[in-house]
């Protein structure tokens, strides 16, 4: 549980995040995080949507 004490401290630096969230601050609200990575892989929904079960 440490771990998420203080998560926006421990968000990594923009040049050890995923090429698609480099652009973000660490208090990136959820739909800048999908709108992110639509603008990455504009495949990865219907890709998601694709899986049994979901």
């Amino acid at each position: 549980m440490g771990r998420w004490g203080e998560p926006l401290q421990r968000t990594p630096a923009p040049a050890h995040r995923h090429e698609a969230f480099k652009h973000l601050g660490a208090g990136a609200s959820l739909a800048a995080l999908v709108d992110a990575v639509d603008r990455h892989d504009p495949t990865v929904r219907a890709a998601a949507k694709a899986l049994p079960g979901l």
